[in-house]
Formats: C-alpha cells, sequence, structure tokens
C-alpha cells in the first residue's frame, strides 16, 4: 500500500469531520439576494451535499482492497474518492465566474 495513497485517505476523511458545518450553512445560500440569476448555485449544493458519498464509498473500498497486488486498484479508488472535492471544487470556481 502506497503511504501517499493512505495519507491522501486520510486527509479524505479528516474532511468528512468539517463537512456538517459548510453543510448547514449552505442552506442559507439560496436566501442570498441575487442567487436566482446564478445557475452554479443548485450545483454548488448538489456536489456539498454529495460530497460525502464518493469520499466514504473510495474510502471503503480502498480499505477492503488495501492489500490488493495491483495496485492500480488502489489508485483508482483514490481517485474515486477524490470526485467528491474535485466536484466542490469544479462547482465553486465556475460559480464565481458567473
Amino acid at each position: 500500500m502506497s503511504k501517499f495513497l493512505l495519507a491522501l485517505h486520510v486527509a479524505l476523511g479528516a474532511s468528512l469531520l468539517l463537512w456538517p458545518a459548510p453543510a448547514f450553512l449552505a442552506l442559507f445560500l439560496l436566501d442570498a439576494p441575487g442567487i436566482e440569476g446564478n445557475p452554479m448555485a443548485p450545483a454548488f449544493l448538489a456536489a456539498l451535499f454529495g460530497y460525502p458519498v464518493p469520499v466514504l464509498a473510495g474510502g471503503i473500498a480502498f480499505w477492503r482492497l488495501r492489500r490488493a497486488r495491483p495496485r492500480r486498484h488502489l489508485a483508482a479508488w483514490t481517485l474515486v474518492a477524490c470526485t467528491g472535492p474535485a466536484a466542490l471544487f469544479l462547482c465553486w470556481v465556475l460559480g464565481r465566474s458567473a
């Protein structure tokens, strides 16, 4: 098992501890003035509320396959786990430009 991949999964797992606060505060996002014209607001909410799904799925599969011989399986599940933060970052960047 690669130490880098393990450290990345530990960081992603730790980020789940911080997730409830932004998820709660995101409920107030739709009350902001001028948000009606921003098409990225619903996409940002979907990415924020869906954030734990790929992180947990990738982390659980990574842990189950940690002794797997082909390391590409571990890398693939790490990539799956990183799609949650990547989607959230992409929506944030695109929402700032809209």
